[in-house]
């Protein structure tokens, strides 16, 4: 049969079988929406091109050599695909680059020599550059990352390929040696069939797997933080709800054991009692609905409000110790600091004056003072109290961990109430310090952004 007759028919089978497949890859990419799809659709239809620039330019050393120009679409395409399976890719600028460095130095040395061979290899050298380098991924770099049929596959296709490329710059020029790189193109289109939807497939399974472990991941990650919000929740249900608890068993005890009634301090504990019935309402409330930390109400607190209720919650019982507690107030009235109320009143700051009653001397007095530094109210507590040795000083600040001691007249605590209010006060973009000698009492500053009242 005539040679011409054969590489007709070779070419209109190549054509076929590049169209068959070019169809099923735009199918599935219409269908799944996957990018490696069309990724398998753009190298079909780059070799659907090439195969029509070939068979239209069959003369000329300068027309034949360029015409390989269109190789590096499919090439690269595949090239891509296959690495990116390693994890690895090609840019698209460099090649961009490379291959106008190529056409301008395959122009040159037409100029200078007038060979297909010198001419055709500066193009050939570049559109093999792709498969040169998936051949060292697949050969060497990534083997041992390789499963069996993915390493025969991913070599043969590329070393094939490369052969394919480097005999046309040499040999295409060469009577009859069009049908040998028909022949040789068409196995390479062969083997890509058989590939590519193998490459797909796994590359497919493992984005799938990786983004199920990164969904698990992500869930375990959310059900730990769950956890620990729940643990969390009921450290502070437990623990805040402790000084309004104290303060109602204080006002009951000067109610019984008032010898003589004095109407208006029976009224005065009576309205202690309710003022501390609603902090603990407000405090139960607030973890049942708001979830404390993870969804807080930030509202503006006015420091004279705050001192207000904190003498309320615990005059009597420092009265009762014999300690007397000062306030001291230099912050503007239009001066706001934005907490969450029921947080900050009852976690934070009756916790800190909680403490100083707790560890302080009876006859000595535990000052509460507010200032305004730059564009920062600070609010500090101060006692001449036990102090804390180093142990205890050194742990205060560990969230979960107990710090507790016994007080000055036995009181006993959970040891996590300065721990839950620098919490607090770090979530309200504030910070706490504290410094502490044994023996001298002990000074906790807290300090939190400022603003202005409109």
């Amino acid at each position: 049969m005539d040679n011409a007759v054969v590489i007709k028919t070779l070419f209109l089978f190549i054509g076929c079988f590049i169209l068959v497949n070019l169809a099923l890859n735009l199918g599935l990419a219409y269908k799944f929406k996957e990018r490696i799809f069309r990724q398998a659709a753009i190298y079909w239809a780059g070799a659907f091109v090439l195969a029509i620039a070939e068979s239209v330019v069959t003369q000329g050393v300068l027309a034949i050599s360029l015409i390989i120009i269109f190789s590096i679409f499919p090439i690269f395409t595949i090239g891509n695909i296959l690495l990116e399976s390693y994890g690895e890719s090609l840019s698209k600028t460099r090649y961009i680059i490379y291959g106008c460095a190529a056409i301008v130095v395959s122009l040159m040395l037409f100029v200078v020599t007038k060979s297909f061979f010198w001419t055709s290899l500066p193009i050939s050298i570049y559109i093999s550059s792709p498969l040169i380098i998936g051949t060292y991924y697949s050969a060497w770099k990534k083997r041992s990352e390789t499963d069996f049929v993915q390493g025969i596959l991913g070599n043969f296709v590329f070393i094939l390929s490369t052969i394919s490329c480097f005999y046309y710059s040499t040999d295409r020029m060469r009577p009859g040696a069009l049908l040998f790189g028909f022949g040789s193109a068409f196995f390479c289109y062969l083997f890509a069939s058989i590939s590519l939807p193998i490459f797909t497939i796994q590359r497919l399974n493992k984005e799938k797997t990786e983004s199920l472990e990164a969904l698990v991941e992500a869930r375990t990650i959310e059900l730990k933080q769950a956890h620990k919000q729940k643990e969390k929740l009921l450290w502070v249900l437990l623990h805040d709800l402790a000084n309004p608890l104290m303060a109602i068993k204080s006002n009951l005890r000067s109610i019984n054991f008032t010898s003589k009634v004095d109407v208006e301090q029976y009224i005065k504990n009576i309205e202690h009692i309710e003022d501390s019935s609603d902090a603990m309402e407000a405090i139960i409330s607030h973890v049942r609905e708001s979830e404390i930390i993870r969804s807080r109400n930030i509202e503006s607190l006015r420091i004279d409000e705050c001192f207000k209720a904190m003498e309320r919650l615990f005059d009597e019982r420092f009265e009762q110790k014999n300690i007397k507690l000062i306030f001291q107030n230099s912050v503007p009235k239009n001066i706001l600091i934005n907490v969450d109320k029921t947080a900050f009143l009852y976690s934070v700051t009756s916790n800190l004056l909680s403490n100083a009653l707790k560890f302080s001397f009876k006859g000595s007095e535990v000052i509460m003072r507010a200032k305004l530094v730059q564009n920062e109210v600070e609010l500090e507590v101060v006692d001449r109290g036990t102090g804390m040795n180093i142990e205890i000083f050194e742990n205060i600040f560990t969230s979960g961990h107990s710090s507790s001691s016994i007080g000055t007249s036995g009181e006993t605590g959970s040891g996590y109430g300065v721990a839950l209010a620098k919490l607090y006060t770090e979530e309200f973009a504030g910070n706490m310090k504290a410094v502490s000698k044994e023996n001298h009492g002990t000074t906790f500053t807290i300090s939190l952004p400022a603003s202005t009242e409109i």
